[in-house]
């Protein structure tokens, strides 16, 4: 009787563990899976961003090329830029 009992109590137990071990490996899988699904989602983020940013570089080139620039100074605001044969040196000012 004694023995009968000590294996019915030992069989619970090992129920029991069993029990939450098939919970805590249950636990361990749909974590994993929903940080894959978040890993998943944050890589397609970053390659959405990575696109639009290509795509504000690009215009922020177009934007600002220094031809553009150049005309726009030119035809709009009326400035004239300096050319390479402007330039001298500081000791040919001050021979001057």
């Amino acid at each position: 009787m004694k023995n009968l009992a000590i294996k019915y109590i030992l069989l619970t137990l090992l129920a029991i563990a069993t029990i939450l071990n098939v919970s805590f490996f249950f636990y361990i899988k749909n974590s994993t899976h929903y940080l894959n699904i978040q890993v998943y989602h944050l890589k397609n983020d970053v390659e959405t961003e990575k696109h639009n940013l290509s795509i504000q570089k690009a215009e922020f080139n177009k934007k600002y090329n220094i031809n553009n620039l150049q005309e726009l100074a030119k035809n709009r605001l009326n400035l004239k830029f300096s050319s390479v044969d402007q330039i001298v040196d500081f000791d040919d000012i001050i021979s001057k």
